[in-house]
């Protein structure tokens, strides 16, 4: 009983120190946006009222970021303890990042009650923040977090660069570990830690860098008559690239973006192909028309109406917009009086209303005309107010609404996730769906309504009947949780894409597996070192599978075998 109890403490504590490190990172984007950097974040200049609420105090090392030189102190200043290394270095490269790692700092000593460096005197603590590896909280605590664990890491990196760009983005995934929402903060694979060692021992890199570089010289030597031997050989497809590459150019000339883009795809699995396809592929996307939307709050998911006119965005914001997908002005906002935000948001199939999921633990349908919102009726009616649902999937036919919920509780969630299921048309509660795993993040159903696919936190991919309302089969190949679904769009929908996550012995990976639905075997699979997998979708032609990630980019994959044919960058506009 005793061990029980004090792990409900540690996880009790543990969510208490993320909560609290959203409150103050909030209140450094603030200062932040209004061009102030404190410079000294620790313990001490953090108060607590009695509701339990943090205030972040004493301003006086802050620096303003537009004057370098407008501050009230030396050139070195802050605490020691919780300096960053550029602190130390040169003061002149401070910036909001450096209020970060002292709050990931902050935020360890509070969670374990030991400094991260704790070296005695001054001058070994010195060294231990310029030189030494911030020390993981599973190091003191194996039972801690994972999740909380890698954010710290991340928000205490050596680099300026490897940590958060903003407070916001600490927030952000502080959030997302409290709401059991996968976080972006992820740990460094072989190829990071090995750059990582590099820049901590230059010479001897430097020197190992010029035995591989002369070994490098020896071998392409040896082999450059083979390579040019077999580009010989292949000189009938060496001139048909040629002569593609040349039509693609006067393509993109004439803007003819899907042509171009159909010609280059003729050789996705050349092997002569160079760098000028890829350079080529990036101008077809550049002379796609684009829509820049107004908006500056991260969205938490995006649905297009059936026609395609317009599309609806959820936000962290307690609000969904629907925006003009021509001109990517707002068209309507939907706010509820209800606390709470809404999860995800699905037009129905006459685009006249839209189907709401919210925090306050309903289904909404909202007629988008009179703006007249009702929620969808359960038997026995609130849920639970820790439950919430959280995914909506729509039948293509429009005749079925499902609803995954998800339970958020203050330590370890201990109710299983399950699905609701309407009529879409008149409202009526058809099923509940148990024994669906313990967290839901994804459903989905095939284009031709036999089936919705769920995908779970226990690596399994669930699929239920829709005749009968009964799990059919299990697809088992994932190890760690299943993140996103999306069925091929033909209609005897035998393929279904699953994305998720692997741990191997250097960290987390991701995972994408192709299913053949009728037999339950994986058809492909494919590690990658890039961030999570959050979403997945079909090209509308069946010839790219899209999956987007939580560090802003786009991968296009060949949806037969898996291969990559392209990289898409998100940038924020101002």
């Amino acid at each position: 009983m005793s061990t029980s109890s004090g792990s409900s403490r540690s996880a009790e504590l543990y969510r208490r120190v993320a909560q609290l490190g959203v409150e103050i990172a909030d209140a450094l984007e603030y200062a932040h946006q209004e061009g102030v950097i404190h410079r000294d974040i620790k313990p001490g200049n953090l108060l607590l009222n009695r509701e339990g609420r943090v205030y972040v105090t004493d301003f006086g090392l802050a620096r303003v970021a537009a004057n370098d030189e407008l501050t009230l102190s030396g050139d070195v200043v802050g605490t020691l303890r919780y300096m960053s290394p550029e602190q130390l270095n040169d003061s002149r490269r401070v910036d909001e990042r450096t209020d970060i790692y002292s709050l990931g700092v902050t935020l360890f000593e509070i969670a374990t009650a030991r400094a991260l460096f704790d070296a005695q005197d001054k001058p070994a603590l010195i060294r231990q923040v310029l030189e030494a590896p911030p020390r993981s909280l599973r190091a003191v605590d194996p039972g801690a977090p994972r999740d909380l664990a890698m954010i710290l890491l991340k928000a205490t990196a050596k680099d300026p660069h490897e940590r958060y760009s903003s407070a916001r983005e600490m927030a952000d995934d502080l959030q997302c570990f409290l709401d059991r929402r996968p976080v972006r903060a992820r740990n460094a694979g072989p190829v990071m830690r090995s750059w990582r060692w590099c820049q901590r021992n230059r010479r001897v890199s430097m020197l190992m860098a010029a035995v591989m570089l002369l070994l490098s010289a020896l071998v392409v030597v040896g082999f450059r008559g083979k390579q040019q031997f077999a580009k010989l050989a292949s000189q009938k497809q060496w001139a048909l690239y040629v002569s593609d590459i040349k039509r693609v150019q006067e393509l993109n000339r004439q803007g003819n973006a899907d042509e171009a883009r159909r010609v280059l795809m003729r050789h996705v699995d050349d092997e002569s192909r160079n760098f000028e396809w890829g350079l080529l592929l990036n101008e077809c996307d550049a002379n796609v028309p684009q829509v820049v939307v107004k908006n500056r709050v991260e969205s938490l998911s995006t649905n297009f109406s059936p026609d395609g006119s317009t599309f609806v965005t959820t936000e962290w914001l307690p609000r969904a917009v629907v925006w003009d997908a021509k001109t990517g002005e707002e068209l309507k906002r939907i706010e509820l009086l209800e606390h709470g935000k809404f999860f995800d948001a699905k037009f129905a199939v006459d685009g006249h209303s839209l189907f709401l999921a919210h925090q306050a633990g309903c289904v909404r349908r909202w007629e988008l005309s009179s703006g007249e919102s009702i929620a969808l009726s359960v038997p026995g009616g609130e849920e639970r107010p820790s439950t919430y649902p959280t995914a909506l999937a729509i039948s293509s036919s429009g005749k079925w609404l499902a609803a995954a919920y998800r339970e958020f509780a203050f330590d370890a969630p201990t109710t299983p996730s399950f699905i609701r299921v309407w009529d879409a048309a008149s409202g009526e509660h058809l099923i509940r769906i148990n024994d669906v795993g313990l967290q839901v993040h994804d459903i989905e159903f095939s284009p031709d309504g036999q089936w919705l696919s769920v995908a779970s936190d226990d690596g399994i991919v669930r699929l239920v009947r829709t005749n009968d309302w009964m799990i059919g089969s299990k697809l088992k190949g994932h190890q760690g949780e299943v993140t996103a679904l999306a069925f091929a769009l033909s209609h005897n929908a035998s393929t279904l894409a699953s994305a998720g996550l692997r741990e191997l012995s250097d960290g987390v990976v991701g995972e994408l597996i192709l299913w053949d639905v009728f037999s339950g075997r994986p058809l492909a699979t494919v590690l990658y070192h890039e961030d999570m997998i959050s979403s997945l979708a079909y090209s509308t032609n069946g010839k790219y599978l899209a999956a987007g990630s939580y560090d802003k980019e786009v991968s296009l994959w060949n949806p037969h075998d898996l291969t990559r044919v392209a990289r898409l960058r998100v940038t924020h506009r101002p």
